[in-house]
């Protein structure tokens, strides 16, 4: 099984410590309970469940920073700006490799249509998307000033986490692989859909099917864009830093 640090999911090298699956886990949680929010729930639904499912979208997306900052704390132990310009180097050059293509991609795609749809559609469909990426970027620019604090948290919550393998179910793993692009497109896929109008079973399982797209978009889009595109540029990095 691979998550998110392995080759097969664009890194350059192999990471030399075993990977956090349940942690993976998790995030694919997170960014499920995104997406069911995104859906949204029937009209003439009590207004506390709407208000839990705005709580959802929050929360999931505030997970999903918070178990990014673990791996990263995991994954780049002391890293500090006072690490040296070549370590700091190849952390920014593995972050913009991982956000920077999909977005683009995406991005383009979005202005594409918006020709056809007009400037509120693109505003409507991109505009919760582009905070969500200028905040990450913001995160990452923040983490080695966080590391040393997140570290002490890590180390006294997730590694002492009991065992549960069900968070480590590739199911669950797939979902947090593909977590970014599934926050990244969501919006895209979901847009014009709108909330369930009922609560019907045929609508519900209508909702289940717009979710299935949302994941089976993403997972395409991680595939067949982020990992190729991460894997050239790191390639690049690589072979320029011989020179």
């Amino acid at each position: 099984m691979s998550g998110l640090t392995s080759v097969t999911e664009g890194a350059a090298l192999s990471h030399p410590r075993p990977e956090l699956l349940a942690v993976t886990g998790l995030r694919g949680l997170a960014g499920l309970a995104v997406v069911a929010s995104t859906v949204g729930v029937w009209r003439g639904a009590p207004g506390y469940l709407q208000d839990l499912v705005t709580a959802v979208a929050w929360a999931g997306v505030l997970f999903f920073f918070l178990l990014s900052a673990f791996v990263l704390t995991y994954n780049y132990p002391g890293l500090s700006y006072t690490s040296g310009r070549r370590v700091i180097g190849r952390y920014a050059g593995a972050r913009a490799a991982r956000i920077v293509p999909l977005y683009l991609v995406v991005g383009l795609v979005v202005l594409l249509l918006g020709r056809l749809n007009g400037g509120d559609w693109v505003r409507a469909v991109w505009t919760d998307q582009t905070r969500f990426v200028g905040a990450l970027v913001l995160f990452y620019l923040a983490f080695p000033l966080l590391n040393r604090p997140l570290a002490f948290v890590f180390d006294r919550t997730v590694r002492r986490m009991p065992s549960l393998p069900w968070l480590a179910h590739p199911f669950l793993v797939r979902l947090g692989v593909i977590g970014y692009p599934l926050f990244l497109l969501q919006t895209l896929v979901l847009h014009g859909f709108g909330p369930v109008h009922a609560g019907t079973i045929s609508n519900a399982l209508l909702a289940l099917c717009w979710i299935g797209l949302v994941v089976l978009t993403a997972e395409g889009a991680h595939r067949y864009v982020g990992v190729p595109a991460r894997r050239a540029i790191l390639d690049l990095a690589r072979r320029t830093a011989r020179l």
